[in-house]
């Protein structure tokens, strides 16, 4: 390996690895990166070459993937993207982070009742800083945080990355949920394994809030085979299954109180130790919108 590396390479290269780490696929990156796919593949041979290290594996059809040291070197990169930018921004210092779109990623489970509270609040606070809301998977929103997609994530913990901060906005307790005329319809509270035989509605694969109910009950999901269990997209459209007479689930509870009064429902409390999550803002150590970020931290939630 040869030790005298030329380490003169420029930010638009570090923008090019990105693109084609995210993307896989030389055609792809290139369009994202808005230039020809000639010149994205020379850029990354160049970059290569200067760190004396292979970045990618070339396949058939302009399909690639990471290397080892392509995929530790993702974090750096996107820290020297990061401190570029904050060298910017502090070079222009009458451009506050207050004033520039905030791009925050949301879990669908969380998004619906936090987002109404939330919104005014940014308004009222920082009126100049319009808020670009992307509601998708926490491993989605995962990928986009690191990558520099988004600013910042809301998510539910554990959430654990190399380079990233977290901070509790807020601990939501799980309620059940049964159809107003069920034989559990007369009773304020329930135990956890008041629900093992009954017919348990779940979101499907890929949200977290399933897998929190699932280690929240486990007996329901032994009692009920999992792969023969109604699952659905969102959490409004369980509560509608229950409504309907389809079976019983669990709700976070701010979204339990807004059915509070729904006379087709009866929405329990579920007796200690109850099941709860904890809801955090998580952002990229090297986020040069830390501004924001304390903003949002101060927040009632």
């Amino acid at each position: 390996m040869n030790t005298n590396i030329n380490v003169n390479f420029s930010l638009n290269q570090i923008r090019y690895f990105l693109a084609l780490a995210q993307e896989k696929h030389f055609g792809k990156a290139a369009n994202r990166s808005f230039i020809s796919q000639p010149t994205l593949s020379a850029a990354i041979k160049k970059l290569e070459h200067q760190l004396d290290v292979q970045l990618f594996e070339r396949g058939h059809r302009q399909e690639i993937k990471l290397t080892e040291a392509g995929l530790a070197l993702i974090p750096q990169a996107q820290q020297l993207l990061d401190q570029a930018e904050n060298f910017q921004k502090v070079s222009q210092s009458q451009t506050s982070a207050l004033q520039q779109p905030f791009r925050l990623g949301v879990i669908y489970s969380v998004a619906p009742y936090l987002l109404p509270g939330f919104i005014p609040q940014a308004k009222k606070q920082a009126p100049q800083m319009p808020l670009l809301i992307e509601e998708n998977y926490t491993h989605n929103l995962r990928t986009m945080l690191l990558h520099g997609n988004l600013d910042a994530v809301i998510i539910a913990l554990p959430f654990d990355e190399p380079g990233v901060e977290t901070h509790l906005l807020y601990e939501e307790a799980f309620c059940g949920i049964v159809p107003a005329n069920h034989l559990l319809a007369n009773r304020k509270r329930i135990k956890r394994n008041d629900l093992d035989a009954e017919e348990l509605l779940l979101l499907g694969p890929g949200h977290c809030f399933r897998e929190q109910v699932i280690a929240a009950c486990p007996q329901c999901v032994y009692e009920n085979d999992i792969k023969e269990m109604f699952q659905g997209g969102s959490l409004e459209t369980i509560v509608q299954m229950v409504a309907s007479g389809a079976g019983v689930s669990i709700l976070p509870e701010r979204c339990a109180q807004q059915h509070e009064h729904n006379p087709m429902l009866k929405i329990l409390k579920i007796e200690n130790p109850k099941p709860y999550r904890q809801v955090a803002l998580a952002w990229r150590s090297s986020s040069p919108k830390k501004e924001a970020i304390e903003l949002i931290k101060s927040f009632r939630f």
